[in-house]
């Protein structure tokens, strides 16, 4: 008897038993091992083109447009002002360094020409940058030869009324203005506004936005479906102009000049308030000259064209958020001048880029011609 095996069964690695058929075994894997090598094949794809954006945002970010080297790339994080212009960065505009900023902050001016010179100083996002537009034609620097004082054009793409604030507070001295100007651009000042008081909440998306240029293409993707995290859909259409084709897009009007503003516009627009307050406290105890200028957006310049995408006109007053703004600042003594008015005089020429939101430099001459008079009353209040 064998102790091993007492039932004298056969060994399972034996022959089978006479006549019991063998049942064939599957493929090996199976389904289940082809569902594997797929997700592994996938992943592994996926992970090859997030590291391949990463390492193209980086090396060279204009390759990927504006909206992406806003963030990585063509700014760095600051202690003082959460972020600034990245000196040297290869996106097609020269940063210089200038006297008296804290180390590593760089703007895009081409420095001070006559220092015995008045001297204003120019706060504000990409229209007061010049973005797409040559050195010698933004607004600042056209505004510069006009008024034969120096203009430092300290615009930074991507930001709002919390980063001219700091740079009110922290860089402004060493620079020794009369004047500080900041341009409010009506087009989406309130909403970046809004979106700082959602970062100051903190979280894992605020840090992916700051640091990933992957997040920032999907992020962007998104908008181009909803507008602000709210459930308006973003939608454009092209109109005629002067006999040309622009690119309107009414979500925002939709946003900035619905007559019912929503409880995000009214956040966004609360801290936008609060931050201009606080820049003019800040100017008045240095004694420093502080005025406002609210720059318009497309959609209001061009109404009658962008209003083709609006399902309700009549509930949206293009007026706004300028007219608000600028009450505000005059009920609180801030010199203020908006330059919607000229901008509606004269929406018979192509101001803007014909498929984006920004001024050309016809733009951008038009807003120096408009800004003139009221720097010069602004450095005429500066005089001791």
């Amino acid at each position: 008897m064998n102790s091993e095996n007492p039932a004298n069964e056969p060994p399972e690695d034996g022959p089978p038993e006479e006549g019991r058929e063998e049942t064939p075994s599957p493929a090996r894997g199976g389904w289940k091992a082809a569902a594997r090598k797929t997700l592994i094949i996938a992943g592994i794809t996926f992970l090859l083109l997030v590291v391949s954006l990463e390492i193209l945002g980086r090396i060279s970010p204009d390759v990927l447009g504006y909206d992406l080297y806003v963030g990585p790339g063509m700014t760095e994080p600051d202690p003082l002002l959460g972020k600034r212009l990245k000196r040297g960065a290869r996106f097609g505009y020269t940063i210089r360094n200038f006297e008296g900023l804290p180390p590593g902050i760089g703007l895009r001016d081409n420095g001070i020409v006559d220092p015995h010179a008045p001297r204003i100083l120019a706060l504000g996002d990409s229209f007061t940058f010049g973005q797409f537009v040559q050195d010698d034609q933004t607004w600042p620097e056209v505004l510069e030869r006009s008024l034969g004082a120096t203009v430092i054009n300290a615009g930074m793409p991507g930001s709002g009324t919390r980063y001219s604030r700091g740079f009110v507070d922290h860089c402004a001295p060493g620079l020794e203005p009369d004047v500080v100007l900041y341009a409010f651009f009506a087009g989406n000042d309130i909403s970046d506004a809004a979106s700082d008081v959602d970062r100051r909440l903190g979280g894992i998306r605020h840090w992916f936005h700051e640091h990933s240029t992957t997040y920032r293409i999907v992020k962007n993707t998104f908008n181009n479906l909803h507008l602000l995290g709210s459930d308006t859909e973003i939608r454009f259409h092209w109109a005629p102009v002067a006999g040309k084709k622009l690119r309107f897009w009414p979500s925002a009007i939709e946003f900035n000049s619905r007559i019912e503003r929503s409880p995000r516009f009214q956040k966004g627009f609360g801290s936008c308030r609060k931050n201009i307050l606080e820049m003019d406290g800040l100017c008045r105890e240095r004694g420093v000259v502080f005025g406002v200028a609210i720059l318009p957006f497309k959609e209001q310049v061009y109404f009658e064209q962008a209003k083709e995408g609006l399902d309700d006109p009549q509930a949206f007053d293009p007026l706004e958020p300028n007219r608000t703004l600028a009450v505000f600042c005059r009920r609180h003594g801030i010199p203020v001048a908006d330059l919607l008015s000229r901008f509606i005089e004269n929406n018979g020429s192509i101001l803007y880029l014909p498929a984006d939101s920004h001024w050309n430099a016809a733009g951008h001459r038009l807003a120096s011609e408009a800004l003139e008079p009221f720097a010069r009353a602004l450095l005429e209040s500066a005089r001791p």
